[in-house]
């Protein structure tokens, strides 16, 4: 009796670790949020101010100098940084900041990717001030310590996944359709949050990021998944199916 006793003590304790555990992770996750296809830009999903702890080896690194094509000379200038980062087991994670250099009067309002984010990936956003967790991958060119981090930074309010534009994200930094004038977006000089996308994708390629603002619209290179080669056929497969599924039904009711 005493041993049987003993069994569920330990099963018991086993289980209650467990839970423990999986709160703890999800509490560890839960600054990342699920980005569902088809999430329009009003009223999107709602960005924590900070996620910390974020860990990966960044594979890529670019910084793109912008400037907004609405009025010659442009009001609008600044960088777009971009990396790409391997958060564990070959997934990736993106990472965008943006860099204002125009004079304090502009303002930057929102970022998105032009396509790139196909709507068929699992996606989760954040934004984070601290890269403390990034570690350079081999010819990366990325430099601990040397990007603009820590208090102070302009944060984004919410993500979508810009319903226009089928594979785009994009990241407002004041809620929509407030757009400017705005304390809350990046003023000439300032410089936001790292902006996060984490992805199911172990491929990534090059799309142009259009970056919008009080002196109108920049284009700016950057990086973003693509789909797997994998499921691209797989999915050529389903299409066949389907197409060969209806063509025997059609037959039939003739």
């Amino acid at each position: 009796m005493k041993i049987q006793n003993s069994i569920t003590t330990t099963v018991r304790a086993i289980a209650l670790t467990s839970a423990f555990s999986l709160v703890a992770v999800s509490a560890a996750q839960a600054a990342f949020v699920p980005l569902p296809t088809g999430t329009p830009e009003t009223p999107g999903v709602v960005l924590d101010p900070n996620t910390a702890g974020l860990t990966g080896t960044v594979l890529a690194v670019r910084d793109a100098s912008f400037a907004d094509t609405g009025t010659p000379p442009p009001l609008n200038t600044g960088v777009l940084r971009s990396f790409v980062v391997d958060s564990g087991g070959g997934l990736l994670d993106f990472y965008y900041q943006l860099v204002s250099t125009a004079n304090p009067a502009e303002e930057l309002f929102r970022i998105k990717s032009i396509g790139g984010f196909s709507p068929g990936l699992a996606l989760s956003v954040a934004q984070t001030n601290s890269l403390g967790g990034l570690v350079a991958g081999a010819g990366s060119g990325f430099v601990a310590g040397s990007y603009t981090q820590g208090g102070g930074l302009e944060g984004a309010s919410t993500a979508d996944r810009d319903v226009g534009s089928a594979g785009s994200v994009g990241f407002d930094l004041s809620n929509p359709p407030a757009f400017f004038p705005n304390p809350s977006n990046i003023q000439g000089g300032e410089t936001g949050t790292f902006l996060v996308i984490r992805t199911n994708s172990s491929q990534y390629g090059d799309v142009t990021a259009q970056i919008s603002g009080s002196g109108g619209t920049s284009l700016a290179s950057t990086f973003a998944a693509v789909p797997e080669p994998g499921s691209m056929i797989f999915g050529l497969a389903v299409l066949g199916t389907c197409f060969v599924r209806n063509r025997r039904s059609q037959a039939r009711s003739i």
